[in-house]
């Protein structure tokens, strides 16, 4: 065994020692050289060149499992629902049972009611129009029943970014048109008298 020879080997012994975590790693480049007879009888110079590749294409060569499983966030943006409105929701709908596009709050205190696609600008002859209709239940009422005429205050934020925007309907929940400044999830923090709830609502890009 010449010097190169004895230099090599104990460089494999060292790799070996090295990276307990790759056991196979020194061997695979020893087949590799031997195979392809690359090393033995070759200039120190080269042989240092040649080993250093071999020795990236067994360690980048090999795959990343942890990298490549890595989950994929999922958007709290979900499908609108399509079908009845729930009955205490149906009020000024002529149909008997309303079916129309539209999304719980998650405290089910309030439902958005859409009438077309969310875009971002509004698309051409479809305002991005939310009908949003709350609770009987939880409306703040005057002294003679009627519903008290507190704004609905709406707080969007923008999923996976730090924007947000305030948008306010006077009178409460109702009729509205709520134009956004980009596409994507947008997370709406409502308040309205002493009420509270959150909606997740997409635009696309328009």
């Amino acid at each position: 065994m010449n010097n190169l020879e004895d230099r090599l080997t104990s460089l494999f012994d060292d790799m070996s020692r090295a990276a307990p975590h790759e056991p196979d790693l020194a061997d695979t480049i020893r087949r590799r050289s031997r195979r392809r007879n690359l090393l033995i009888g070759a200039p120190t110079s080269v042989a240092v060149v040649v080993l250093a590749v071999l020795v990236g294409s067994a360690v980048f060569g090999r795959s990343t499992p942890d990298a490549a499983s890595a989950p994929t966030k999922v958007s709290v943006c979900g499908d609108l629902q399509t079908g009845p409105l729930p009955e205490w929701a149906r009020a000024g709908f002529t149909a008997a049972d309303p079916s129309v596009p539209f999304a719980y709050g998650a405290n089910g205190a309030v439902i958005a009611v859409l009438f077309g696609p969310l875009s971002t600008p509004p698309a051409p002859g479809n305002a991005n129009k939310i009908l949003w209709i709350a609770r009987p239940a939880v409306d703040e009422t005057t002294s003679d029943g009627a519903v008290a005429p507190d704004p609905l205050r709406i707080r969007a934020e923008l999923e996976g970014t730090t924007v947000t925007v305030d948008r306010e309907i006077p009178g409460g929940p109702g009729p509205s048109t709520i134009d956004l400044p980009a596409p994507g999830c947008w997370t709406m923090h409502l308040t309205w008298g002493p009420n509270t709830d959150t909606i997740s609502l997409r635009y696309l890009a328009g």
